[in-house]
């Protein structure tokens, strides 16, 4: 098997993306170096195949490709650059070459996009109207005192006999506070309550994949290295609705 050494990579920028996930596919045994912190030769190498990848933009100018094969162990490579190399966002081509990437190899991107549209039709709920009904709702019981100051507590406040009564041997004979219960009994009213049928629904659906075809090329001839993104959204506008029924 032949060798290949990847050094540096100018950064990539695809707007609106961080991170594109696809497929990475190596012709030969590849060894990727870069210099760390500390000044010193990072090697890191990489068999021929096919793996799972994910290629994330990590700062202004670096990028992290982390690498999956079929035995599920992960292979993390970080690139560096000293520009910034744009790649259409939605369409278009761009070559990076030799001295922009700082090795022997020239790294071909290209963008697609393809949209497509269409309509359907469905069935949703909807209110087509109201009706007054009667509405009954139970009212917790719960204790008021009136009196110097006026207090309600709920019923279900286990502690509040306790306080009351602490409460009472603090205030002198002036006290007018009055203590009494209320609730613990079932109020009903008229309401205005929705009446719910369905209607007809006409949808507009936009569909846009993009596609991201990334090549590396050693003199700018033989392919090397093969990576393949793609994502798709999808936009949904309501068109009309029918009677509510």
């Amino acid at each position: 098997m032949g060798k290949f050494t990847f050094m540096a990579m100018a950064m990539i920028t695809l707007a609106s993306c961080k991170s594109m996930k696809g497929n990475l596919s190596i012709s030969d045994d590849a060894s990727f170096k870069r210099k760390t912190i500390f000044g010193n030769e990072k090697t890191i190498k990489v068999p021929a195949g096919n793996y799972q990848a994910k290629l994330k933009i990590a700062g202004k100018d670096s990028l992290k490709l982390k690498l999956k094969n079929n035995d599920k162990s992960f292979k993390t490579i970080k690139f560096s650059a000293e520009e910034e190399i744009k790649i259409p966002a939605y369409e278009g081509e761009v070559t990076i070459k030799v001295d922009q990437m700082g090795t022997n190899y020239d790294l071909d991107v290209k963008v697609a996009t393809d949209t497509s549209s269409s309509t359907y039709n469905t069935t949703e709920s909807c209110i087509s109207g109201y009706r007054s009904e009667e509405v009954c709702r139970y009212i917790p019981r719960r204790t008021v005192c009136k009196g110097n100051k006026d207090v309600v507590r709920d019923r279900r406040d286990v502690n509040w006999d306790a306080r009351r009564d602490r409460q009472n041997d603090r205030d002198d004979d002036n006290d007018t506070t009055v203590c009494y219960e209320e609730g613990g009994y079932t109020s009903c009213s008229i309401e205005s309550v929705p009446i719910y049928g369905s209607q007809s629904v006409t949808y507009a659906l936009e569909t846009t994949t993009r596609n991201v075809r990334a090549a590396l090329k050693l003199e700018g001839k033989k392919i090397i290295a093969k990576f393949a993104h793609s994502d798709t959204d999808t936009d949904k506008t309501r068109l009309s609705s029918g009677v509510c029924y």
